[in-house]
């Protein structure tokens, strides 16, 4: 079992929608570009880079977002009506779909697909410009995932099989 902690200094943004430009019969999608997503290889540890784990993998992720500039007083302090968690867009699972793709880009891991275990959370920044995402991947062997020598997660998975 190999554990590795992270930190991308970026603003999480979410995965955006596929955009369909033209007219008439000429028509052609694209992916609009992510800079979260582009910002991955840059603070991703150089011993996981082009490491291309091919077993199971567990992902750990608190995303970091900013607040709007309306939670935030002239003096610099959090205005009373300012919410403590960000429960509106966007969605976890919208903020975590170009974070795997990055860690792929990466060559981190073959597939996001390994991800067999994902927990995700969203917070706000202490900071008014401090988006960030703290990542954990805990990588196993196939043989640590059968007998369960690794945390917790496999073995209440098994019971519950």
């Amino acid at each position: 079992m190999q554990k590795t902690k992270f930190i991308v200094q970026a603003n999480p943004v979410a995965q955006a929608r596929p955009r369909v430009v033209g007219r008439g019969k000429k028509k052609h999608a694209y992916n609009p570009k992510n800079t979260f997503r582009q910002a991955m290889p840059l603070f991703i540890p150089p011993k996981l880079r082009g490491s291309m784990h091919d077993g199971p993998v567990e992902l750990r992720v608190i995303f970091y977002l900013e607040r709007p500039k309306s939670h935030w007083k002239k003096s610099g302090g959090l205005t009373k009506s300012a919410p403590p968690f960000p429960l509106g867009k966007p969605d976890a699972d919208n903020l975590l779909k170009p974070l795997m793709d990055g860690l792929t880009d990466a060559g981190v891991w073959k597939d996001d697909g390994q991800a067999v275990c994902v927990f995700v959370g969203k917070l706000y920044a202490h900071k008014p410009d401090g988006g960030a995402a703290d990542i954990e991947i805990t990588q196993f062997t196939v043989e640590e995932m059968e007998t369960g020598t690794n945390d917790n997660h496999t073995k209440t998975a098994r019971k519950q099989a």
